[in-house]
């Protein structure tokens, strides 16, 4: 398991020395070779523990910069505990909402095979000093950053799990012919090469072309059946 619990202040605590920040941040979170570490994150996370206003304990028991296996989605902040999860996505710059609801959408899809009764999805951003959370119809709205306070006020321990357990391919990746329940709700997500992958076959398809052959080719475990489907779908809504 190489989630490791930690307390956000110390993630914090060496943040004045970049060059030490770095190995600290490494080994105290568990992070592996391939992990980018951004010294400008861990900034923008001291920033925000300035605007809570929760006793140190609340502080504790959080994940940082949990990757996905194999579809590289990154989560910055988790805190799990038995009935809640709390997902927190850092932003140093100001970004639009569009791109800010798409990502906590992403990060409700994979964190809803936790099972837990509640999902608190924020993301702030240090630029402009604000939060924001997705609501109930899953779009993207300002909050105070009192809010975060009340939800970290609230929940309880946090509990060691062991996600990569959790995010395994058959858990993620549906099949339309093993799960077929699933894509007909459209319960699934498209990584972002298949979206790209997508755009350029549906680009192709409706340019005027005499002929149009397509061949996709992947290998195994790559989604190519998901896609095709996914792309007939669209293709029979749309014509």
């Amino acid at each position: 398991m190489n989630n490791k619990l930690f307390s956000l202040l110390d993630l914090v605590k060496i943040s004045h020395n970049s060059t030490l920040s770095e190995p600290y941040v490494r080994y105290l979170c568990g992070l592996g070779e391939k992990y980018q570490y951004r010294h400008q994150e861990i900034l923008d996370i001291c920033k925000l523990i300035t605007n809570l206003r929760v006793p140190e304990i609340k502080l504790d028991g959080f994940i940082y910069g949990y990757i996905v296996p194999q579809l590289n989605n990154e989560f910055d902040l988790l805190k799990i505990t038995q009935n809640i999860c709390l997902d927190l996505e850092i932003k140093s710059a100001d970004v639009s909402l569009e791109k800010i609801s798409k990502q906590l959408k992403h990060h409700r899809h994979f964190l809803k095979l936790l099972n837990k009764q509640e999902l608190f999805l924020y993301t702030y951003v240090s630029e402009t000093n604000r939060l924001y959370k997705l609501d109930s119809n899953e779009t993207s709205i300002e909050c105070p950053i009192s809010e975060l306070t009340t939800v970290l006020n609230m929940i309880g321990n946090a509990e060691s799990i062991d996600l990569d357990q959790i995010f395994t391919p058959n858990n993620i990746l549906v099949s339309p012919l093993n799960a077929t329940d699933r894509f007909l709700r459209k319960d699934y997500l498209l990584t972002d090469n298949q979206e790209t992958i997508k755009k350029e076959i549906l680009t192709y398809i409706r340019a005027e072309h005499e002929d149009k052959f397509i061949s996709l080719t992947g290998g195994p475990g790559t989604g190519k059946t998901l896609l095709i489907y996914d792309l007939a779908r669209d293709l029979s809504e749309t014509h």
